[in-house]
């Protein structure tokens, strides 16, 4: 027997793990001190962190260089990325063979998606046939109904009034504000690269 026969148990929600490490990681979400649930914390913007990689993550955000703020560079199109792992997701979207690229197949129709999150999103919002259950989420401001929290999140800015709460996100180069973070990473290649 290896250790990694040996399951890791959580004591508090009898969740099992192969690694001690992983176990480790996992009882911070049972911490209640924000000190010792959050122990990386940024020196720039004070936003605290879990782990030293998605503190390192976010500090690529305070970054004005294009490259360096995008160090991940597709060989084939040269889109830039922030993490190995969006480039990983993004290089998938290059294989020409439809069965590699569409892992997630949906059993009603058969259309194949990348990603699985894509393929419930599909499902939702093609085959749902209740429509109780396609929108969930009401804007109470204008009505409009939506499928994801995330997309009325998203909304709601379009009603803010306050300008510093509806373009949440600035460019550090010449100071445009937008309301995405990924038009901003789209205008910073654009612009600046």
């Amino acid at each position: 027997m290896t250790n990694f026969d040996v399951l890791q148990c959580c004591d508090l929600c009898k969740k099992e793990f192969k690694l001690m490490s992983n176990l480790k990681r996992h009882l911070l979400t049972h911490e209640r001190d924000p000190k010792l649930k959050y122990p990386f914390q940024c020196n720039l913007c004070q936003r605290k962190f879990t782990r030293k990689a998605h503190l390192a993550g976010h500090l690529l955000t305070h970054e004005r260089n294009p490259k360096l703020r995008y160090p991940f560079v597709c060989e084939l199109c040269k889109k830039r990325f922030t993490s190995k792992h969006s480039l990983k997701l993004h290089i998938s979207t290059h294989v020409h063979d439809p069965n590699a690229r569409h892992q997630f197949q949906c059993d009603l129709c058969k259309k194949g998606f990348l990603h699985k999150s894509s393929l419930k999103v599909h499902i939702v919002t093609d085959h749902e046939l209740d429509p109780k259950l396609k929108i969930s989420y009401k804007c109470d401001c204008c009505r409009r109904g939506f499928t994801w929290r995330s997309s009325l999140v998203r909304h709601l800015l379009n009603h803010q009034s306050d300008p510093n709460l509806k373009h949440q996100f600035q460019c550090d180069a010449c100071q445009i504000v937008v309301t995405r973070k990924d038009n901003l990473k789209q205008h910073i290649l654009d612009q600046h690269e």
